[in-house]
């Protein structure tokens, strides 16, 4: 017996560069959906391509469930992801400037303001310091953070040798290069694990880089650090203090939709 064809509506959103497959599955269509289906999907030549596939789902106690999946079907948290997310719960209806929903990380919160869309980030309490100017922290995905500037030539090869190093394994971690432009502005290069290249933009690895840069120069209290990628500019603010960690964590930025269209699984 042939497989059943099932037409799946989708929406294509992206924040600053960082573009995912959106698929409304409050209606339970798409639980089977698979892991070949994903990677295929986000493939950008045989699929519709994307640097991951997020389903909306139906949560009891919340607004929503995200489903994020990186192009090679593996989960994680995804900053920019979750902010394409709302911006996509609020064009289903599900709620209008403020949401509360569930994701793989545990629960955040968010809000609307004209075309920007800030989400709460989890708590930081470690930063893993191995030199002067190479930091690890996880920000819902975890983070290489490097202020070695030599890291830029040749950056995805170096990046990709890092993100697969024997003292990551088995999982595997997220490479960012960070350089300040002044004491309130940094610029950053990101290599994503699950997507295994280099991103325009990467919402953990935003968070990531401010919260390093201001526990690099022990600055405390209520800072707003912008972050620019390839894709764009976001916002990162926070409280910092050496007994509580990182508290109060919200990245901010723009999240638009692209296109949308149907697909066969």
């Amino acid at each position: 017996m042939s497989k059943k064809i099932l037409k799946i509506k989708f929406y294509k959103y992206h924040g600053n560069g960082n573009d995912f497959i959106m698929i409304d599955n409050l209606n339970g269509t798409c639980d089977e959906l698979s892991k070949t289906d994903v990677k295929l999907l986000c493939d950008r030549n045989f699929g519709i391509g994307s640097d991951g596939l997020i389903l909306i789902c139906k949560s009891e106690n919340l607004d929503f469930e995200m489903k994020f999946f990186n192009p090679d079907a593996s989960s994680s948290f995804c900053g920019n992801g979750a902010r394409c997310a709302v911006a996509f719960a609020q064009f289903l209806g599900i709620n209008n400037q403020k949401f509360k929903f569930s994701a793989f990380d545990g629960t955040h919160e968010a809000f609307l303001s004209d075309k920007k869309v800030t989400i709460s980030i989890q708590d930081v309490q470690e930063v893993k310091e191995i030199n002067g100017d190479v930091f690890v922290l996880n920000t819902g995905s975890p983070h290489y953070i490097s202020y070695d500037s030599s890291l830029l030539d040749d950056f995805v090869e170096q990046a990709r040798k890092i993100r697969h190093s024997a003292s990551f394994l088995p999982e595997g971690i997220n490479v960012n290069v960070v350089s300040e432009i002044d004491k309130k502005t940094l610029k950053i290069k990101t290599f994503e694990r699950g997507v295994e290249n280099e991103t325009l933009a990467c919402g953990t690895g935003i968070v990531a880089s401010a919260l390093s840069y201001l526990y690099k120069n022990n600055i405390h209290g209520n800072s707003s650090i912008h972050v620019i990628s390839a894709g764009g500019e976001l916002l990162v603010q926070t409280d910092y203090s050496k007994n509580k960690g990182f508290e109060n964590i919200y990245l901010t930025g723009n999240a638009e939709l692209i296109f949308e269209g149907v697909f066969d699984v």
